[in-house]
C-alpha cells in the first residue's frame, strides 16, 4: 500500500510541476516579438491568459503539496509495516490514466474560469469607467472572439458593440 501511495505521490508532484511550468511561461514568443516590433497585441486575451496562469499555478502548487504529502505518508506506512503492495504495474497505469484525465479536466476548468473571470473584470471595470467600448473596433473584435459573438460582414460597429453591450449587461452611458 505504501508503495503504491508514493507512487501516487510522484505522479500528483509530477502533475503539479506541469501546472507551475505552465504558470510561470509568462508570453509567448509570438506576443513578445509583437511588441518588440511595434504589431497591435491582443490586450484582452493577455489579460485572460494571465489569469488562466494564476488558476494554474494554484492548482500546481495543490498538486505539488499533496503529491508531496502522500510520498511522505508512504515512506511513513512503508517503515511502520513489513509487507508490499501486489499489482503495482497495474495500480501505475490505472494512476496514469487517472492523472491524464485530472490533468485535462483541470486544464479545461481553468481556460473555463479564467473565461469567466476575465469578463467578470471587465465588465466591472467598463462599468465604472464607463469605457466607451464603440470607439476602439479592434477592442470589440477581441470581446467579441471572448464572448463568441458572431459578426456579420454588414453589421456596423455601432450594432456589434451593442451586442456586446447586452451581453455583458453593461446599461450605462458611456463617455463621449
Amino acid at each position: 500500500m505504501s508503495a503504491n501511495l508514493s507512487i501516487l505521490g510522484l505522479c500528483f508532484t509530477i502533475l503539479g510541476a506541469f501546472f507551475l511550468a505552465l504558470a510561470i511561461i509568462v508570453k509567448s514568443p509570438r506576443t513578445m516579438m509583437r511588441e518588440l516590433l511595434n504589431v497591435r497585441v491582443d490586450r484582452i486575451k493577455t489579460f485572460k491568459y494571465y489569469i488562466a496562469q494564476r488558476l494554474e499555478a494554484g492548482a500546481g502548487f495543490l498538486f505539488v503539496l499533496l503529491g508531496s504529502s502522500l510520498q511522505i505518508y508512504a515512506r511513513l506506512a512503508e517503515e511502520s509495516a513489513s509487507g508490499r503492495a501486489r499489482n503495482l504495474g497495474v495500480y501505475l497505469v490505472i494512476t496514469i490514466l487517472v492523472m491524464a484525465v485530472l490533468g485535462v479536466m483541470l486544464y479545461r476548468s481553468c481556460s473555463f474560469l479564467a473565461r469567466r473571470i476575465f469578463i467578470h473584470s471587465f465588465k466591472s471595470f467598463a462599468s465604472r469607467y464607463r469605457l466607451p467600448i464603440h470607439r476602439d473596433e479592434g477592442l470589440l473584435m477581441e470581446l467579441g472572439d471572448i464572448l463568441e459573438i458572431p459578426r456579420d460582414e454588414e453589421e456596423t460597429v455601432e450594432t456589434f458593440a451593442k451586442k456586446i453591450r447586452d451581453r455583458l449587461e453593461l446599461d450605462y452611458r458611456p463617455r463621449r
